[in-house]
């Protein structure tokens, strides 16, 4: 079993040194999913939004967690954006 309450202050950690790195923002909004934090998974994934709106991963995230708090309108919404973005930078 793996320890995600120690990830996610090393990514907080990580995140307070480096507010720029995306990919630690991206683990800590998956380790929240994983101990069932989906709200903070949420507000961790609007602020990876907020920092890069192109970033596609990140929408998946929270669509992720919104599913999980039965938004399934607002999941799906996400996952229409994540498409998009990744179609745009695939071509």
């Amino acid at each position: 079993m793996k320890n995600y309450e120690a990830a996610i202050q090393d990514y907080l950690k990580v995140i307070e040194i480096n507010p720029d790195f995306l990919e630690a923002y991206l683990n800590l909004i998956f380790a929240r999913i994983n101990i069932g934090d989906y709200k903070e998974a949420i507000f961790t994934a609007d602020n990876l939004i907020k920092i890069d709106s192109q970033y596609g991963d990140a929408y998946i995230a929270r669509a992720i967690a919104k599913k999980a708090l039965g938004d399934i309108e607002g999941s799906e919404k996400d996952l229409k954006t994540a498409k998009a973005l990744i179609e745009k930078y695939k071509s």
